[in-house]
């Protein structure tokens, strides 16, 4: 009787103990579950952190500052007001006609970089069209203030600068005046449609 007794206690020790770690694994399962959630949340958090401290160091690295950066300097030229902004690029584009886009780039880490470039949607001949593609370089220099619009009007004006055939399709112009020599650089380009562009540099 007593070895029956203690069969019966045995058996219901593994029965409990058999429950208990069911039981057990399935609470095991549902923390794992909630757990994953957690953990993918965890990690988007600290993947956004990493961008973050990425983006900063690398304008902390950088010689100019990149949160002035903005499209401010637009925002007051009517001319101009029906521009789209990239920020990521730094650039603005705006459609000046059928025939006619401008893009104008505004920023930098290293090097600073003031760029307008017009696209004509078809060719022009830099030597023919010359009057009508110094006037597009003239309009937008006076436009943007940070340009130095009177100099350039000038040189171009009394023919003080110097231009260079690179092949068939590019031409490089200097201005010869000692404030914007080497900071300005005119470039031509008809191999597809018609490119000009003016470009300010700052070191």
């Amino acid at each position: 009787m007593r070895s029956l007794f203690k069969i019966l206690v045995v058996i219901l020790f593994f029965s409990c103990v058999d429950d208990k770690s069911v039981q057990k694994e399935k609470t095991v399962v549902s923390i794992n579950n909630s757990s994953i959630d957690s953990i993918n949340l965890v990690e988007e958090l600290v993947s956004d952190l990493n961008l973050q401290e990425d983006v900063k160091d690398s304008s902390e690295e950088c010689i100019f500052d990149q949160a002035t950066q903005t499209d401010e300097f637009l925002k007051s030229i009517d001319e101009l007001s029906d521009y789209v902004w990239f920020e990521k690029e730094k650039r603005a584009e705006i459609t000046l006609s059928d025939y006619w886009d401008l893009s104008i780039i505004r920023g930098g880490c290293d090097h600073f970089e003031l760029t307008a470039k017009f696209t004509y949607k078809g060719k022009l001949d830099f030597e023919k069209d010359k009057k009508l593609l110094f006037n597009k370089i003239v309009w937008i220099t006076s436009l943007i203030e940070e340009f130095d619009g009177e100099i350039i009007e000038r040189c171009l004006k009394d023919k003080k600068y110097s231009e260079t055939k690179e092949d068939e399709y590019n031409y490089y112009v200097e201005f010869l005046n000692e404030k914007i020599y080497e900071s300005y650089f005119l470039r031509f380009n008809n191999e597809n449609n018609t490119i000009i562009e003016i470009s300010y540099f700052i070191n």
